[in-house]
């Protein structure tokens, strides 16, 4: 009898640890994916978000994921060849904004226009490149409004998102964007490998330690127009220096700021007019507002002139820090609230920067630059 109580009681306990296990199991993703050690409020802190774990941090959905370790960038520089997972962009109509401000704080100012809705701020880390920060627009991995942290988490195309980043920066503080053209004419040199818009920003966020390095690599590759829309870039670091990069005429034409401030949207600036005259009120709306605070603008300000140009389809407002590095950003124009995602406040000194040759399949001899980690 006494045997049969205590087999009853360890049934009981049992069953009742079943049930607290499946109740916590079943409120995990809420409570790991909006708080924690990593989330404080609207404050995330990069280096301490569980590698490879996707935490949502609102309901447009914006999430935020760490990615740790190689992703098989540099091994796609050096062979031209990787796994190709996402949707095809076919000629969107980007209609998209950046500027800087280099008066005091270093400030790279970010509107990506489209019109999907859900995002993604990935934190890179790879042993072999520096750590930055990119958006993601989650849509060309097959994901959208309805998908959750943990659908995300668990399918194998989120492995993809670094070689998908629509903006960033870096730990240098070098920080990019790219805008939709109505066409783009890029040189091409059967001796180098062809990257496409993407690819040239993830090349930039993972080697380029300055706007000069990054104009630089951008320089090593052909610009592959056809695996995208037509683009231009802009680029900016922490020193002031900003360089716009068009493809006209077989040519890579780069425009360097000569204010303390810089504005690209979606027209051509070789040849143009600009700044004195444009047909782009987001454009002059924002060079404008850049003029009168003679390029001194902090991160409120910065956002502030993204809610001024901001269109309907506005998928996310993203105001970088290039001294900090760090980024705000605000999502489907709710600029009532942003988030605050910091970099690690010890950067990552083990890193050491050097240039190899690189002897690839195509001929000549070319340099890259690469990183040491002891």
């Amino acid at each position: 009898m006494k045997i049969k109580k205590i087999l009853t009681s360890i049934r009981w306990f049992t069953l009742f640890l079943i049930v607290f296990i499946s109740i916590n199991s079943c409120q995990k993703e809420s409570s790991d994916t909006l708080t924690g050690p990593a989330i404080e409020g609207s404050i995330v802190h990069l280096d301490k978000l569980e590698q490879g774990k996707v935490y949502k941090l609102n309901d447009y959905p914006l999430f935020v994921m760490s990615y740790r370790g190689d992703y098989g960038f540099s091994r796609f520089l050096k062979t031209g060849i990787r796994e190709i997972v996402g949707e095809k962009i076919n000629n969107p109509d980007w209609g998209c904004t950046c500027f800087t401000g280099m008066v005091n704080n270093k400030i790279f100012g970010r509107n990506f226009d489209y019109y999907h809705h859900i995002a993604l701020a990935l934190y890179t880390h790879p042993r072999n490149a520096f750590a930055s920060l990119s958006i993601v627009d989650l849509y060309y991995l097959g994901f959208n409004e309805s998908s959750s942290a943990n659908q995300i988490e668990n399918s194998n195309s989120v492995s993809n998102a670094p070689f998908w980043p629509m903006d960033g920066i870096n730990e240098k503080g070098v920080a990019i964007g790219q805008m939709a053209l109505p066409y783009a004419d890029p040189p091409y040199d059967p001796s180098k490998r062809s990257l496409n818009c993407l690819e040239i920003i993830r090349l930039v966020l993972d080697y380029a330690s300055n706007t000069d390095e990054a104009v630089s690599l951008i320089q090593q590759y052909n610009y592959n127009v056809n695996g995208g829309p037509p683009v231009h870039f802009m680029i900016a670091d922490k020193s002031g220096k900003s360089a716009i990069i068009e493809f006209i005429n077989k040519e890579m034409k780069v425009i360097y700021n000569n204010e303390p401030y810089h504005v690209s949207t979606n027209f051509i600036i070789t040849g143009s007019l600009a700044p004195q005259t444009t047909d782009c009120w987001r454009y002059n709306k924002a060079y404008s507002d850049l003029k009168n605070a003679g390029g001194s603008i902090d991160e409120t300000a910065a956002m502030n002139i993204l809610q001024s140009v901001s269109q309907s389809i506005t998928m996310w407002s993203a105001v970088y820090n290039l001294n900090t590095p760090s980024l705000n950003i605000s999502t489907g124009k709710d600029y009532s609230k942003d988030y605050k995602l910091l970099f690690s406040n010890t950067l990552y000194s083990s890193i050491v920067e050097t240039t190899w040759q690189v002897v690839s399949t195509f001929k000549p001899i070319y340099k890259v630059r690469v990183i040491k980690i002891f």
